[in-house]
């Protein structure tokens, strides 16, 4: 969503559209060669889009717009990054891009078959965007990938975590990436979202839910608890989508989509990463990993709309709500 939150930008086919009359109808901007995985647009205005990979022989792609906000379609487009851990590797929107000012963090998601197909970089720009610099290397353990980042600014740090299994990190950078420190081993969240007086990760293994750190214990001796819980099993039943916040003191937005087929999608919000609120509960699907993936909102006319693959359309379901 830009900033003024007017404008809606749309994904998952390879043309990038948007929207500024409540998603009624669409303007393409652009046409890629895959389809599009994320969308941001920076402080500058600009557009940043990831692209997927093929599988076969091309990786993901983030591509940047130059002056977009003056030439609307008629901007120029660069390619500034190309993922590298292998032709599904891709830079996933809902986990994996982040950007304040002129900061910009990303990395890769996809299979976990390294060295010839997995997910293990994350890149950091310093300049809006233009050129991205290689800071971290998750390695060749087979069956383990990056999982997602977020730039923080109130500790001017890079978060980071990783998957799956043994694999699994809870990682923070506070020298843009030149060293990393292992908060904690003992979570696997997806998503990231840091706000004023904490840090949200969003669940992809039990508990099922929000884990946060508190920002009142300083930056030596972090300590990860569980801040919410929307499911008490003792195995995966729901997945983190994309944390969302608009803009200071708008509610954080938390979809979670169903690992297991007799749930369905749930969104919550919270303002403080205390207290929750389940906004929206969908009926059960039968589908696995598939469901609510990204909600973004308010819009400036009150609006918040969520993307969901639950197979109710032959592509992507729009879901409007009332603002929470």
């Amino acid at each position: 969503m830009s900033a003024d939150r007017v404008t809606v930008y749309g994904d998952k086919t390879p043309t990038l559209f948007r929207s500024s009359d409540s998603c009624e109808t669409w303007t393409s901007i652009k046409v890629f060669t895959q389809s599009v995985s994320g969308v941001r647009e920076l402080a500058n205005r600009e557009l940043l889009v990831s692209i997927s990979g093929d599988g076969v022989a091309n990786a993901g792609e983030l591509w940047r717009s130059t002056n977009y906000p003056t030439l609307d379609t008629g901007c120029t487009w660069t390619k500034v990054l190309t993922a590298n851990s292998g032709p599904s590797s891709y830079i996933e929107g809902m986990w994996g891009m982040s950007s304040y000012q002129n900061i910009v963090c990303v990395s890769e998601y996809g299979l976990k078959n390294p060295p010839t197909d997995g997910a293990r970089y994350a890149y950091l720009s310093t300049d809006s965007g233009l050129t991205f610099t290689q800071i971290y290397d998750h390695g060749t353990n087979v069956g383990s990938h990056t999982h997602g980042i977020a730039y923080d600014p109130w500790w001017d740090a890079i978060w980071l975590v990783t998957g799956d299994g043994a694999y699994r990190s809870i990682q923070v950078s506070f020298d843009a990436g030149a060293h990393w420190t292992v908060v904690s081993t003992a979570y696997q969240p997806v998503g990231i979202l840091p706000i004023e007086d904490c840090i949200l990760f969003v669940s992809d293994a039990v508990p099922n839910g929000v884990m946060r750190i508190d920002r009142s214990g300083g930056q030596v001796g972090m300590v990860v608890q569980t801040a919410l819980v929307i499911d008490p099993s003792a195995s995966l039943t729901m997945i983190g989508g994309m944390p969302y916040r608009a803009r200071p003191g708008d509610p954080v937005l938390l979809p979670f989509f169903p690992n297991v087929a007799n749930k369905g999608s749930e969104l919550w919000s919270t303002y403080d990463g205390i207290t929750f609120t389940q906004v929206w509960q969908d009926s059960a699907t039968g589908v696995t990993e598939r469901g609510l993936y990204k909600v973004i909102g308010p819009t400036a006319s009150g609006y918040v709309f969520g993307e969901s693959n639950d197979g109710r359309t032959s592509n992507y379901s729009r879901i409007t709500l009332p603002a929470p």
